[in-house]
């Protein structure tokens, strides 16, 4: 049996958790990124893993965007989230109505991120902020597949190629059971390369210190882009320009994707979700503004129902330039820069945060002017 091309595979692990005979297991290249490989005494031929791979047997049900809207939640509910505060808004409601929501949080020690099944709201607020880097999948397919096949209801959001893994999956199966959330996604970055750069940080800040928090888009200082980044560390906080973060340069540059991010299939208008959410194009509130694609019926539906619901903040439908800079957008194809082969191949990984991810402080002075002037604006406008 044969499997996609590495260069094709997304990491979602649908062809692992469908197998009968444990015959696939986990390779992990230079980057940290995981890849499925057959054990071929083990394997049977039997094909599942084949028609499960969104990569191989490609997903036909997609659709154009039907609505576009513009959203902002109630200001204290988009202070905790990293754009406008849809996902807390539709995650809220869906659990009302009985569903359980899957999501990715950080692992408690803040070196990884992973996907969970949740019916608590607190660990809603856990799935709220963005996290930069690969989520482990780990059995979120399975564990969703007992909760649908018991009679529940699944929001799953995520980027959109996981998606489609948990959408193949279930072979076509529930869909009047689950409620489908992906993101405008910018690049799937390696964990790996995130933990050696937090591990480098901390030794080099607080040797043996205990990171308590990490959050890629502080605010209100963000300005609605990817402009500050804060590490608590024990009590300390450590507030910088995000790219002197050695793995967030990277991502920033597209320098720490998976090899199939610089060719996604997924980065077109036609989507294979209920939603699509993302950043509003050259939004500058700094307490952020969500974007929100509705791609189904089913989505329209619930946007209708959910107005009603308690503080649901405003839904604005976007207007004729909007949608051409969100076609435009989706139709920009994915250019893999010239440093990533280079960094794919290098085993150092110190080298490759030393020589290839390079704090970037031009913009240091900027930042701190910018901070403080936020600062001062916020005391005399109280």
């Amino acid at each position: 049996m044969k499997l996609c091309d590495k260069k094709d595979c997304t990491g979602c692990f649908a062809c692992k958790q469908v197998c009968p005979k444990n015959a696939i297991t986990i390779s992990v290249d230079n980057m940290g990124f995981c890849y499925p490989e057959i054990d071929d005494i083990k394997c049977v031929n039997c094909g599942k893993c084949h028609s499960v791979c969104h990569v191989c047997s490609k997903i036909t049900s997609s659709t154009e965007t039907k609505k576009i809207y513009r959203y902002k939640g109630p200001e204290k509910v988009r202070l905790e989230s990293s754009s406008g505060g849809f996902f807390t808004l539709i995650a809220s409601f869906l659990l009302s109505k009985g569903y359980h929501v899957v999501g990715v949080v950080f692992d408690e020690d803040y070196y990884g991120a992973h996907y969970e099944i949740t019916d608590s709201f607190d660990r809603i607020k856990l799935m709220r902020k963005s996290k930069y880097i690969e989520a482990k999948l780990n059995d979120v397919y399975k564990d969703s597949k007992k909760i649908l096949q018991n009679g529940g209801k699944i929001l799953f959001t995520g980027i959109p190629c996981h998606i489609a893994g948990f959408l193949k999956y279930l072979n076509g199966k529930y869909s009047n059971q689950i409620v489908t959330l992906d993101l405008l996604c910018f690049g799937n970055g390696s964990s790996y390369l995130y933990k050696c750069s937090l591990a480098k940080f901390v030794e080099n800040n607080q040797k043996n210190g205990v990171v308590e928090k990490v959050d890629f888009r502080h605010k209100p200082f963000c300005e609605g882009s990817h402009t500050v980044m804060d590490i608590l560390i024990g009590k300390e906080l450590y507030s910088m320009p995000a790219n002197s973060f050695p793995y967030y340069y990277g991502y920033v540059n597209r320098l720490v994707f998976r090899n199939s991010c610089y060719k996604c299939i997924y980065n077109k208008i036609n989507r294979i979700t209920d939603f699509t959410i993302g950043d509003v194009p050259g939004d500058h509130d700094p307490l952020g503004e969500n974007l929100v694609l509705c791609n189904s019926q089913k989505s329209l539906d619930i946007i209708q129902c959910i107005q009603s619901f308690s503080e649901s903040g405003a839904f604005i439908l976007a207007d004729d330039k909007l949608v051409g800079a969100i076609r435009e957008k989706l139709s920009c194809k994915r250019i893999e820069p010239p440093l990533y082969s280079r960094i794919a191949k290098q085993k150092d990984v110190n080298l490759v945060i030393a020589k290839y991810l390079k704090a970037n402080n031009k913009k240091g002075v900027a930042f701190l002017f910018r901070k403080i002037c936020l600062k001062v604006k916020r005391i005399f406008t109280k």
